[in-house]
């Protein structure tokens, strides 16, 4: 996600991001999750399957205590997490873009993951179609930069 991309996405949640419990699947480079801890989240937890150079960044920034990291790949870690009953008010889902990511969260059942009051920001292609309504998720907002668009899903209560 782009640095544009990024600073839109935090200017969309707002105050909404203080005090919140924040998940990065497929983190990568662990950008969305610094700048959710910059933007003052409490409880940041990073799934990514390559964490070597991501440990020495978070140690580098002297934030390593702040962040936990779940290293590996993000449907293992995301089934590890809904069976353990951690909640968290807000889900980044950042995948390459050859992944469905409306597939993954369906097989995944995110929203088994979210607070009441949680959404889930789906980062992918502004090619791709979007999906009103997947399960437990219904469509709040979406945004299109150049090649990449941010869906906005809410938790829909009764799922939970």
């Amino acid at each position: 996600m782009s640095g544009k991309v990024r600073g839109a996405l935090f200017n969309m949640l707002g105050p909404n991001i203080m005090g919140a419990s924040f998940l990065d699947l497929f983190s990568g480079s662990g950008a969305l999750a610094i700048e959710a801890y910059s933007r003052g989240a409490g409880d940041i937890c990073i799934v990514e399957r390559e964490i070597q150079d991501l440990e020495a960044i978070l140690v580098e920034l002297g934030i390593s205590d702040k962040i936990e990291l779940l290293p590996g790949e993000a449907q293992e870690k995301v089934t590890e997490l809904s069976l353990s009953g951690r909640k968290f008010d807000i889900i980044t889902v950042d995948p390459p873009y050859q992944l469905d990511g409306f597939a993954f969260m369906k097989e995944y059942r995110l929203w088994e993951l979210l607070s009441p009051q949680g959404s889930v920001i789906y980062s992918h292609s502004s090619r791709d179609e979007t999906i009103d309504v997947l399960a437990g998720l219904r469509l709040k907002k979406e945004k299109v930069f150049g090649d990449t668009k941010l869906t906005i899903f809410k938790c829909v209560a009764s799922s939970i």
